[in-house]
């Protein structure tokens, strides 16, 4: 996935007891071979749950 202004996909996330999973969802139609994108956000919108490596 890559970033775009006009993301066709949106990260949906969820915290369980084996930890955080996020699902990948479509908000527009995606076409065959079309890149998958979402729009960045702030590291602070994660999960506090997730442990990101430097």
């Amino acid at each position: 996935m890559n970033h775009s202004s006009e993301p066709n996909a949106q990260r949906v996330w969820a915290d369980e007891a084996s930890g955080s999973w996020v699902s990948i969802v479509a908000i527009k139609n995606i076409e065959v071979d079309e890149e998958i994108t979402h729009r960045y956000i702030n590291m602070s919108a994660y999960p506090r749950t997730i442990n990101f490596i430097d």
